[in-house]
């Protein structure tokens, strides 16, 4: 089963929903393991070195700089960005689908966004 690692700001209410539906999903936040300040560059790293795909909101910075460690060559466990937009069912829902089906490693270099976006909004 797929490792996670929440960002500083990941919803905590999608947080406990996991854990309460997943029992034993290895779920970590920043603040677990002293990352709570760290730059988004070097907890894309940290999550790498330990095999942990991170769940972030934070499309404008996480996205780009996970792009950059693939295209880098560099190693990248995943990162799944939720968009705040998204109910918390449907992102706990999409969530707990990829951790069932997601064997560990099988997110190594994927980026992937869950929710769509706003009409007359593009992605940058």
């Amino acid at each position: 089963m797929v490792k996670f690692l929440t960002d500083q700001d990941f919803n905590a209410r999608i947080i406990t929903q996991l854990r309460h539906r997943i029992p034993g999903l290895d779920l970590m936040s920043v603040r677990d393991v002293g990352l709570a300040s760290t730059p988004d560059p070097f907890i894309l790293e940290w999550a790498a070195d330990y095999g942990r795909v991170v769940l972030t909101h934070d499309i404008n910075t996480m996205k780009p700089l996970a792009q950059n460690r693939v295209d880098a060559d560099l190693p990248m466990s995943g990162l799944i960005v939720v968009r705040q937009q998204l109910g918390v069912g449907h992102a706990i829902d999409s969530i707990e689908l990829i951790a069932r089906t997601t064997a560990e490693g099988g997110l190594e270099g994927q980026i992937i966004t869950i929710g769509r976006l706003s009409p007359g909004f593009t992605e940058g």
